[in-house]
């Protein structure tokens, strides 16, 4: 990805419209990606809930929210980021051995988070938390964008040894996706089956 950038900063050229097509949109359609990735590696257990979406529709939620004001751009920026991460952190729900993931989703600490160029934007949440068992059911509903179009969904299930992932209720739909184009998504195992938004996988050493 290009130098990321802030919201308020692109603004002004999404407006004016860009100059040509990019790659990752040569298609009329919107695409939107949501990303559930499980991964157990030594005593913990890490949850993350990325999202990658068009520029364009996150522009136009930005000005839906905020009147054009340079003073205040900077300001504005911070809050519509921090609105995203709590979007996305009260959107999914995950269950340990039947008990509440006992962490809150936070930003991750990556520097494009919350941040994009004239393409797309980039926002992520994940938690953290210590495993004293030797085997783990993982359970997740995932609600993110919902309410929005042309949304690609995928989900990672991750194990480091001796840690093995013995179940993935996602593999499956997943193996059975379309495949996605290149220009899209740089990697092939997503798909619109909205069953992707709740799974279940079973994590063992």
């Amino acid at each position: 990805m290009p130098k990321p950038l802030a919201l308020a900063s692109l603004l002004a050229a999404v407006l004016v419209g860009l100059a040509g097509p990019s790659p990752a949109h040569r298609s009329a359609t919107p695409h939107q990606l949501v990303l559930t990735s499980v991964t157990v590696e030594g005593d913990s257990l890490s949850v993350v809930l990325w999202t990658e979406r068009p520029t364009p529709i996150v522009a136009k939620e930005f000005r839906a929210h905020f009147a054009d004001d340079r003073r205040a751009a900077a300001d504005q920026d911070v809050r519509f980021r921090q609105a995203q991460w709590a979007a996305l952190a009260e959107a999914l729900r995950v269950r340990v051995n039947g008990d509440p993931l006992p962490a809150e989703l936070t930003p991750l600490p990556l520097p494009n988070n919350g941040r994009g160029n004239e393409t797309r934007f980039v926002y992520g949440v994940g938690a953290t938390v210590p495993v004293d068992s030797d085997r783990l059911v993982v359970e997740f509903d995932n609600q993110a964008l919902l309410d929005q179009d042309h949304v690609f969904l995928s989900v990672y299930a991750d194990a480091a040894r001796p840690w093995r992932v013995v179940e993935d209720s996602s593999r499956r739909l997943l193996s059975d996706a379309d495949r996605v184009p290149v220009e899209i998504a740089p990697r092939a195992t997503w798909s619109h089956d909205e069953r992707l938004r709740q799974g279940r996988m079973v994590f063992a050493r």
